[in-house]
């Protein structure tokens, strides 16, 4: 499960509005790494992108002769 960190940003800009220039904290959001999760597609899904995978070659096979 993802998680949120609390970091400060500080501020070194001179220009811009009162509230840009203004320095504090914010919580960005860090998400599970993707590299590890193992993925499993159902059937149809694994089909359905092979046929999306053909369609595409054919047209980049048809788009090179036009």
């Amino acid at each position: 499960m993802g998680f949120y960190e609390t970091e400060y940003w500080l501020s070194d800009t001179w220009g811009g509005s009162r509230r840009d220039r203004k320095s504090g904290s914010y919580h960005p959001y860090v998400p599970d790494s993707l590299a590890d999760a193992t993925i499993v597609l159902q059937p149809a899904t694994v089909a359905a992108v092979a046929r999306v995978q053909a369609d595409i070659a054919l047209l980049d096979e048809r788009a090179a002769y036009a």
